[in-house]
């Protein structure tokens, strides 16, 4: 697949540095339990970089192919439960002993984002989230709204 986005903004690009801005190519540099900028994620999802950690999620700016519009993947990612290292796999690796609450929690997790969406939509109905399993944990689109800068 051919991908003229750059992978830190998403913003349209003919090559690097991006003209929207400045990443040259390879200056990011993830953490080895971050997936990598490029993977793809129920062959729509592009995953690009991670715009902040949560206690039990990474959110990451994605990009949907479907759509094409930019999305925040947040990722399931409880650190005192789960491991992963990138350089070996794009899979998660649940703690010995730690199934049961790593479960429940992934649990709560959809709850709590399917509680929220469900209440929104009433309100706007063009609430676009999906919710998936993959890597060993889960995930869940949502519309991307860049922070306001002061």
């Amino acid at each position: 697949m051919k991908f003229d986005r750059c992978i830190y903004c998403f913003e349209p690009i003919s090559g690097y540095p991006c003209p929207s801005c400045g990443y040259e190519d390879g200056a990011y540099m993830p953490l080895a339990c971050w997936l990598l900028p490029g993977t793809i994620l129920k062959g729509r999802y592009v995953i690009g970089r991670v715009l902040r950690e949560e206690p039990c999620e990474l959110v990451y700016l994605g990009w949907d192919t479907l759509r094409k519009q930019k999305v925040e993947l947040h990722e399931y990612y409880p650190k005192e439960y789960l491991q992963r290292d990138i350089t070996a796999s794009e899979d998660t690796v649940c703690l010995p002993g730690k199934e049961a609450v790593f479960e429940s929690g992934l649990q709560q997790f959809f709850e709590r984002v399917r509680l929220y969406y469900q209440c929104m939509s009433r309100v706007d109905e063009d609430v676009n989230t999906e919710f998936f399993l993959r890597n060993g944990t889960g995930y869940y689109t949502k519309a991307y709204s860049p922070e306001i800068k002061k």
